[in-house]
């Protein structure tokens, strides 16, 4: 990819993964009175919700592993370590993507 496509893709994750959490915010903020743990439950496991959290751990995903090329494509310069840190981060991340499906869609 180049990188104005990177950049743009980065961009692009930080301003959903911001509207999401202003939304969390918000309905944090006008139902602390009512705020269960079955309210949360039920809200957090609506279809509406399991799609824009999930989405959001998508995104992050992304916008973890373009942000994580960059630092190392930037600042080290070992090719080998290089390429076998980003295998192993880049499997860390689909790891923790699947956990993240199992957990919200079981």
């Amino acid at each position: 990819m180049r990188g104005l496509t990177l950049w743009l893709w980065q961009r692009g994750t930080s301003v959903y993964m911001l509207l999401y959490i202003a939304y969390v915010g918000l309905i944090l903020c006008t139902h602390s009175s009512i705020m269960t743990y079955d309210f949360w439950f039920s809200w957090i496991m609506s279809l509406h919700m399991k799609i824009a959290t999930f989405l959001a751990v998508i995104l992050l995903t992304i916008h973890a592993w373009i942000g994580v090329w960059g630092i190392l494509t930037d600042y080290v310069k070992s090719t080998s370590f290089r390429l076998t840190f980003f295998y192993i981060y880049t499997l860390l991340l689909a790891v923790s993507l699947l956990t993240n499906f199992l957990t919200f869609w079981r």
